[in-house]
C-alpha cells in the first residue's frame, strides 16, 4: 500500500508532500515511542512507535495521492507482474544473503560482544556507500 502512492508522488515530482509526510511520520513514531517509553513499556515502545509511523505513512500517502487499490481481471498482466515480483524478490533475497554471510561466518568464530562490534562497524562502513 505504500509503494504505489509513493511512486505516484515521485513520478509527478511532488517532493514537498513527500517531505511533509516523512516529517509527520518521524514526529508520530517518535512521539509514540517516547511516550510509551516514558510510561514504562520498555522495548515495546520502539515496536509500537514503528507501527504507528507506518500507519501514519499509509494514511497520509493515500490522502495526498487519492489512490485507492482496485481489483483487475487482466490475468496476463497479473502473470507478468507476478513473475517480475518473484524475480525481484529472489534477487533481493540473494543480496540479503550475501550481505549477511559475513555476519554468519563471524558469529561462528567470535563471541556476542565481538559480533556486535563487528556488526556496528560494518553498518558504519556502509554509510558513505549508501549516501552516494
Amino acid at each position: 500500500f505504500i509503494m504505489t502512492p509513493t511512486s505516484v508522488l515521485y513520478r509527478e515530482m511532488r517532493f514537498k508532500p513527500l517531505t511533509a509526510i516523512n516529517l509527520a511520520v518521524l514526529g508520530a513514531s517518535s512521539c509514540v515511542s517516547i511516550g510509551l517509553a516514558y510510561a514504562g513499556h520498555g522495548v515495546w515502545s520502539l515496536l509500537l512507535g514503528g507501527i504507528a509511523g507506518s500507519c501514519v505513512n499509509i494514511a497520509l500517502l493515500v490522502l495526498v495521492t487519492r489512490w485507492r487499490p482496485s481489483l483487475s481481471r487482466d490475468y496476463a498482466r497479473g502473470r507478468r507482474l507476478a513473475r517480475y515480483g518473484a524475480l525481484s524478490s529472489l534477487g533481493n533475497f540473494l543480496v540479503h544473503l550475501r550481505n549477511q554471510a559475513s555476519l554468519f561466518i563471524v558469529s561462528r568464530t567470535l563471541d556476542a560482544h565481538a559480533l556486535g562490534l563487528f556488526n556496528k562497524s560494518n553498518q558504519f562502513s556502509q554509510i558513505p556507500h549508501s549516501l552516494v
